[in-house]
């Protein structure tokens, strides 16, 4: 939770105010991330400094969009991804 703590700050300091905002993402939220294997870290040796989730199947964030999708194929999402801002370009490495 820390690290999404830092993802806010960094969004904040850089003019960001209205993403991850009322408790978002909620510990309950994380963890059911975890329940589902769907959350990963990025490491460096013992100490993690990056996260996301990569969810495949359904994702209900895109039930309704604008216009409509070129196919019906299986597709997968990435979300909550954060760094504790020690390296950059997080989803690079």
């Amino acid at each position: 939770m820390e690290l999404y703590e830092a993802g806010k700050s960094f969004m904040r300091a850089n003019g960001n105010d209205c993403q991850w905002i009322n408790g978002y993402p909620q510990e309950s939220l994380v963890l059911e991330d975890i329940k589902n294997h769907c959350l990963f870290v990025m490491e460096d040796g013992n100490s993690i400094y990056g996260v996301f989730s990569f969810i495949t199947g359904n994702d209900p964030t895109y039930n309704t969009i604008d216009g409509k999708w070129i196919n019906t194929e299986p597709y997968g999402t990435i979300h909550r991804i954060c760094g504790d801002g020690s390296k950059k370009g997080v989803l690079n490495d």
